[in-house]
This record gives C-alpha cells, structure tokens and sequence, in this order.
C-alpha cells in the first residue's frame, strides 16, 4: 500500500501541486491566526487583572493615607501607552501604565474609608479583544 501512494505521488500533476501547496499554506494561516486570537487575548485578560489589583491598591491606599483618591486613566500617544494617575488634591501619588496595545478610559474616586463614590466600569481592549473590570459601590473589584 506505501508503494501506491509514493507511485501515486510521482505522477501527480501541476494542478494538483499547486492545490496541495496552496492548501498547506491556508492551514498554516489558518493555525497561525488563531494563535495570534489566543494570545491577545490571553494579554488582554492578565492586563484587566492587573487593573483589578491596581484598583484594589488604590482602595487599601486610601484607607491607609485616610483621604480621597482619584483614579484617571489618560489615553495612550505614540510614545506612551495608556497611563494610570492617582492623585489626592491635585497632587500625583501613584502613575502606571497598561502594557502597550491595551486601551481603557474612564475614572474612580475613592473616599478615605477606601470605598468608591459611585460604581465605575471599565473595559479593557486590545487588537479587536475586550475584557471589563467592574468596582461596585461599596468597592469589590470584579471581572465579569
């Protein structure tokens, strides 16, 4: 039987090369893209439990320093990815950034007893991926 299949394969003919070649390409494009798909969203997902924790610092932070937080995230620029400030008064406490490709927006002010002042939601994305990140009103971080 191995020797028909090797005769077989002697005698096939230009088209049916091309096919085959063309075929073993579209798997590998195939294989390649959904690898892509699963790594960002695996990188989309770990960056939107990282903000969870960041969010959870800042709580903890202001029941610590007993006063008001604010959290803003400033949109990513060319030469910097998207930047979180903390700041109490108007004064920078604590800048992070979101690894590069990851986008959010919005806002969180905390009070001195570590507790939000209204719920917020934030959704994280990047290259067509999306993962939210939820404080509740009396401050449990969740990922939905």
């Amino acid at each position: 039987m191995v020797n028909f299949s090797l005769n077989r394969m002697r005698h096939v003919n230009r088209l049916e090369q091309l096919l085959l070649a063309v075929s073993a390409l579209a798997m590998c494009g195939l294989f390649w893209q959904l690898c892509q798909d699963s790594i960002e969203s695996w990188r989309v997902h770990e960056a939107a439990l990282q903000f969870a924790k960041d969010l959870r610092d800042i709580e903890f932070k202001a029941r610590s320093a007993n006063q008001f937080l604010e959290l803003k995230v400033l949109p990513a620029t060319p030469s910097r990815p998207c930047t979180l400030v903390v700041t109490s008064h108007l004064q920078e406490v604590d800048r992070r950034e979101l690894p590069g490709g990851v986008f959010t927006t919005g806002e969180l002010k905390v009070d001195p007893q570590g507790v939000p002042q209204a719920a917020s939601s934030f959704v994280l994305t990047g290259r067509g991926r999306s993962c939210r990140v939820e404080v509740d009103a009396r401050g449990t971080v969740t990922i939905p």
